[in-house]
């Protein structure tokens, strides 16, 4: 509301006071532009960061599973243990080639 008394103040014409005025819009328009960006730019990352969160929980779900297969196929190895050889031995298998999966998806995991 100040600004066309300020600038009349300045500049007694005003058609020296809309060429002066005009070098603010160039500096609006480039600030806008790198606003724009910027913004452009934070999306990309939060959808990089979306995917790499994705990527955990599903990483994390399948060793949940796998953990749960263990536990399950180590407790039929030991219900089994005394009183049939057979079931012990599948329970057995299927625990170790769970132990080899679970290796493969967590590799410092021995």
């Amino acid at each position: 509301m100040i600004t066309p008394f300020v600038m009349n103040f300045y500049f007694n014409d005003w058609t020296k006071a809309n060429s002066f005025a005009g070098t603010y819009n160039i500096v609006s328009s480039l600030y806008s532009g790198l606003g724009f960006i910027a913004i452009i730019y934070t999306i990309r990352v939060q959808q990089k960061e979306i995917q790499n969160e994705i990527t955990s929980v599903n990483d994390t779900n399948r060793i949940s599973y796998l953990t749960s297969l263990l536990t399950y196929y180590s407790s039929e190895e030991e219900k089994y243990m005394s009183t049939d050889a057979q079931k012990t031995n599948e329970a057995k298998l299927k625990k170790e080639n769970i132990l080899l999966l679970i290796e493969k998806e967590i590799p410092h995991a021995k």
